[in-house]
């Protein structure tokens, strides 16, 4: 196959992809532009105009959660896989959160900067080939 073969493949892919979901992307990126200003209107009630790096050291320890548990999942530590994997999505989207109250106290936008890369990310062909 060649590489402009393989491209349209790919593109194929994305549009089937893409017309399978309910939601446009447009969508998708306003509710996460809704949840920033939620979640930092509900921290700034919460805990009023604190450090702007405050919410980055809270998404590193979650950060740290969510490898704790997959550490003791790959170690076999953790016996009931449904409580780690009800754990792990808890503490990645607290992660998230925090990254989204990050963002809003630093006047970056999170649903911008996601289009953007995903954008960049889906261009990129780590098979080999060359676009």
């Amino acid at each position: 196959m060649t590489n402009e073969e393989h491209k349209l493949d790919r593109e194929r892919e994305q549009y089937s992809f893409e017309t399978n979901h309910i939601k446009t992307d447009v969508e998708h990126f306003e509710d996460i532009a809704e949840t920033q200003e939620a979640i930092y209107e509900w921290s700034l009630e919460q805990f009023g105009d604190q450090d702007p790096e405050n919410p980055l050291i809270g998404a590193q320890e979650e950060l740290g959660e969510v490898s704790r548990i997959v550490l003791k999942e790959k170690q076999s530590i953790r016996q009931d896989e449904e409580f780690a994997e009800e754990d792990l999505e808890v503490e990645v989207a607290d992660v998230v959160i925090y990254l989204l109250d990050f963002c809003a106290r630093n006047d970056v936008s999170l649903s911008e900067g996601l289009h953007e890369a995903r954008t960049k990310v889906l261009d990129r062909d780590f098979d080999g080939g060359s676009d």
